[in-house]
């Protein structure tokens, strides 16, 4: 989980190339280079955190290959958006499969400049379901109809129902990889790596369903823009080809903490990601097998405290600070003497400014 959703080597690159249509007022497509990550298994309270994984989780990052369409990874896709009405909206894409294209590193080095175009790659598939509620400010008040059968209801009954309706939206979706994944722990012989030796089972294609809820827990009374929200994220993955199998987020953000900052923002989020048995399974053969100590991969989690200080209408500072438990899962440390030694829990503290124009 990295500890900056903007970290990546230097680099000058194309990311997003991109034309959309509308095909009248409920269809919209997208076509050219661009990102899973901008439209799918988004969270509107996560956006507010730094770390990489509350933009695109670390189970996508990890699992697909070079890290799946995201930053700094564009890759050629088509998008196709449908919106029901006000409350629904379904949106798929398919994407090639490997935006860096396959080898060893940083799959920044492998597509330097953002121009590699990869199309020839086994595709990845995305669809998502996304359901809002209370977005209106609809409620109880009563009133008339006008001509066109719209309720009219007076000033005041739509201000009390503004501040009583606590909006939401209920996303599900799930990803589809049709290329060949390596099992984490048997060959293809049906041994256990690495005691026996040979390369690994591959099985064909992967998969992973996810959900998300971003709900407004309260308002503050008399004030519409101050509240208290909630978002959780989970996904899941087969455990025999995927190194993160379970994934969980969730966390707490008020607009507004104070009457006289009320642009301001602060939240409080957590998340773990689970290392898939076979993994780790994988680890104790090697212990078992090498006969040396080393430490077994399990989890990491973080926990991030963040406050976003308006200092303009688009200038923004923001201190945060994050703790990170089992980095990188619990590996060994590579500046320790001892390769029994995993890398220590670590407390990170940084400063981000952001302006928009």
């Amino acid at each position: 989980m990295t500890v900056s959703g903007i970290e990546a080597p230097p680099s000058t690159r194309l990311f997003n190339l991109w034309i959309a249509q509308k095909l009248g007022g409920q269809v919209d497509v997208r076509l050219g280079q661009f990102t899973a990550a901008q439209e799918f298994e988004t969270s509107d309270g996560a956006n507010l955190f730094i770390n990489s994984t509350f933009g695109w989780p670390v189970l996508n990052a990890q699992d697909l290959p070079s890290g799946g369409p995201a930053y700094p990874e564009a890759t050629p896709g088509a998008r196709v958006q449908f919106t029901a009405n006000d409350n629904l909206t379904l949106r798929a894409a398919v994407f090639n499969g490997d935006p860096a294209g396959p080898g060893a590193g940083n799959p920044v080095s492998r597509d330097p400049f953002g121009l590699a175009f990869r199309v020839s790659d086994p595709p990845l598939f995305i669809a998502e379901m996304a359901y809002s509620y209370g977005q209106q400010g609809a409620g109880s008040g009563g009133g008339n109809l006008n001509q066109e059968g719209e309720l009219l209801r007076p000033r005041r009954a739509i201000a009390r129902a503004a501040e009583q309706d606590l909006p939401g939206t209920i996303k599900i979706g799930a990803w589809v990889h049709t290329g060949s994944f390596a099992d984490q722990f048997l060959n293809a012989q049906g041994a256990g790596l690495p005691a026996a030796a040979g390369v690994p089972l591959q099985h064909a294609g992967d998969f992973a369903l996810y959900g998300i809820i971003d709900q407004m827990l309260w308002r503050v009374p008399g004030d519409t823009e101050r509240a208290l929200s909630l978002f959780f994220r989970g996904s899941i993955a087969p455990s025999d080809r995927n190194l993160i199998d379970l994934y969980v987020d969730g966390g707490l953000t008020f607009k507004g903490p104070l009457a006289s900052r009320r642009d301001d923002t602060i939240g409080l989020a957590a998340a773990f990601a689970r290392i898939s048995p076979q993994a780790s399974a994988s680890d104790r053969e090697t212990i078992a097998f090498n006969g040396i100590a080393m430490p077994v991969r399990d989890f990491e989690a973080a926990v991030e405290l963040t406050y976003q200080w308006s200092l303009g209408n688009n200038w923004f500072v923001q201190p945060d600070l994050q703790y990170v438990v089992h980095p990188g899962g619990n590996i060994a440390n590579p500046l320790g003497l001892a390769t029994a030694s995993p890398i220590p829990n670590a407390l990170v503290f940084g400063l981000r400014t952001t302006g928009r124009f």
